[in-house]
Order: C-alpha cells, then sequence, then structure tokens
C-alpha cells in the first residue's frame, strides 16, 4: 500500500465545496417540505372559509337558517 501524498497545492482541493454542497441539498429539502405543508394548509384554511362563507349567506335576517 502507498503512503498517502498530499494534495498539490496548485490543484483545488476536491472535498473544498462538500460542505456547502450538503448544506443546500439540505436548505433544498426543507424548502420542499415546507412549501408542501403551506400548500396543505393553504387548501384546508381555504375550505374552511368557504364553509364560513356558506353558513353566513345561508342566515336569514333573524338569525335562523
Amino acid at each position: 500500500m502507498e503512503p498517502h501524498k498530499p494534495h498539490p497545492a496548485h490543484l483545488p482541493n476536491p472535498r473544498a465545496g462538500q460542505g456547502l454542497t450538503e448544506y443546500l441539498i439540505l436548505l433544498v429539502l426543507i424548502s420542499m417540505v415546507s412549501i408542501a405543508a403551506v400548500r396543505s394548509m393553504g387548501t384546508t384554511i381555504e375550505r374552511k372559509i368557504q364553509q364560513a362563507r356558506e353558513n353566513i349567506n345561508g342566515l336569514s335576517t333573524d338569525g335562523r337558517q
């Protein structure tokens, strides 16, 4: 087995961007989960507002449906 040779100084370190790449992947995954959660909650909230509108529109002037 050959001894480990140091990386030549004139060549870029192949591991230099590894940490940044890992953070970027993590950021993309978190963003995707956040977008999915907001869309899901948005649909639920929209449905609740629509139900409230229908209930309000269904009320007569004396408060009976």
